[in-house]
Order: C-alpha cells, then structure tokens, then sequence
C-alpha cells in the first residue's frame, strides 16, 4: 500500500513540473483569442472569435482555468493532503 502511494505521489510530482509549460501554452491561446478579438472588433467583423471547428470557447477555457485555481481544487490535488493518513484512517 506505501508503495502504491508513493508512486502516486512521485506521478503526482511528475505531473507538476509540466505544469509551467501548460501554463505558457494557456497564455499563448489566450493572448490569440484577444487578439483576434481585438482585430474583429477593429475592422467590425461579426463572429470573428467563432471558431467553426470547435464548440470550445475562449470564455469555457477561463471558466475551467478559474475553477482549478480555487483554494479546494488546489487542496485536492495536494499529494501533501494525503500525507499522514494509513488504510487504518479511513
């Protein structure tokens, strides 16, 4: 069971350090979606963010980014959260 646990924590572990990489990808998609925003509204383009190869949105990505900085989420993921507790605890 340890064993089992610490492999979750060090794939937990793992996990976290491509986290700053997604982050920097999450930004670049962003800044295009503002831009192109800002062009659409420039030149009066109507519809100019639709994207007509996806249903996903620039406002469903913020939604979704916005619900994992949340304190809980953050707890949850929290391979320290875990720490302390035997099979006996539950």
């Amino acid at each position: 069971m340890l064993v089992a646990l610490q492999g979750l924590i060090d794939a937990h572990e793992a996990f976290k350090q491509t986290l700053g990489e997604a982050d920097k990808e999450y930004n670049a998609i962003i800044g295009l979606v503002q831009e192109v925003q800002r062009i659409s509204q420039q030149y009066g383009i109507t519809g100019g963010a639709d994207n007509p190869y996806t249903t996903l949105s620039a406002q469903v990505l913020l939604a979704r980014s916005r619900s994992l900085d949340s304190p809980a989420q953050r707890f949850a993921c929290s391979p320290t959260s875990f720490r302390g507790l035997s099979a006996s605890s539950h």
